[in-house]
């Protein structure tokens, strides 16, 4: 008959349905299954995605509680106790180890995940824009008068800060173009060697690192920050030292109950083959460990 929705009435049923949801205190679980479940929000950043997440699902009515699931709980287990407290809605936050979820029932929950690192579930992602993060750094060290700017990461298969770090050197002539520097979680003495000799073969002016242990390496090596070696980071928060990027961590938090909502909202569930990333641009904050004055260090 030709009939078509009218905006006006969906809105006053959206509206409707928000204040209904606010009076249910529906409930959202955020699952930890770090070993040590404290260091997961000893992280800045991903204390932020918390905090974010957890104001976001109280503006909607919902509650977010944290489940620390590295105690050996069985994945059986930890699915009953969701079931029974009415949740459908799952956060999964960043994990260092893959957890063994067999006997898990996916599919009964709507999910999305922090970032990269979790393999499974397959599913709906929010993060950080780190190839723009990665890009964004090198520029706005350019823009400080610094031109043999080296990149320092901690080697894994999930970020792709040293990515957007190589995009951006394809904007300066080939002789400012410097190698990354790539380095072993937790081999902290194996790293510093390998900086010294990237040190003395490279000569950068300066340094951008996603490594949070690259101030402690050079402070080792006899280099002071920033009076001998530059230093910014991909992460103000958790990067030891105060010039670099802010990722913007609550909004990442904030835009994943959005849409973790939405998929409730939706009874979109389980894993998923075809999956949305949403990518948060982060800003550059100026600092002390990053001054216009630069002086080389060779160690």
């Amino acid at each position: 008959m030709g009939y078509r929705p009218s905006s006006a009435a969906s809105a006053l049923a959206q509206m409707r349905h928000t204040t209904q949801v606010r009076a249910q205190h529906g409930a959202i679980a955020w699952l930890n299954f770090w070993t040590d479940p404290a260091m997961l929000r000893h992280l800045d950043e991903f204390d932020q995605y918390y905090q974010g997440a957890a104001e976001a699902a109280e503006k909607f009515g919902f509650r977010l509680y944290e489940f620390s699931c590295g105690n050996g709980m069985r994945p059986q287990r930890l699915q009953s106790i969701l079931k029974a407290r009415g949740i459908d809605g799952v956060l999964l936050p960043p994990h260092r180890e893959a957890r063994n979820m067999d006997g898990f029932d996916w599919n009964e929950f709507s999910i999305i995940k922090f970032g990269h690192s979790l393999q499974t579930p397959v599913g709906h992602t929010v993060s950080s824009d780190q190839l723009f993060n990665g890009m964004l750094g090198f520029r706005e060290m350019r823009k400080r008068g610094y031109r043999r700017i080296g990149f320092a990461m901690t080697a894994n298969d999930y970020w792709l800060f040293d990515a957007g770090y190589i995009k951006a050197q394809l904007e300066v002539p080939p002789d400012e173009r410097l190698p990354i520097l790539y380095l072993e979680d937790g081999k902290l003495e194996q790293n510093k060697q390998a900086l010294k000799r990237w040190l003395d073969e490279n000569q950068p002016d300066s340094i951008f690192s996603s490594s949070a242990e690259v101030p402690q390496l050079l402070s080792e090596l006899g280099c002071r920050v920033p009076a001998d070696i530059p230093v910014a980071v991909t992460s103000v928060l958790d990067g030891h030292a105060d010039a670099g990027i802010n990722q913007n961590p609550r909004e990442i938090g904030r835009v994943a109950v959005l849409q973790l909502l939405t998929l409730i909202h939706d009874n979109d569930r389980g894993p998923k083959e075809l999956y949305r990333e949403i990518l948060v641009k982060g800003s550059w904050v100026d600092g002390a460990s990053l001054p216009y004055a630069r002086k080389r260090c060779s160690a």
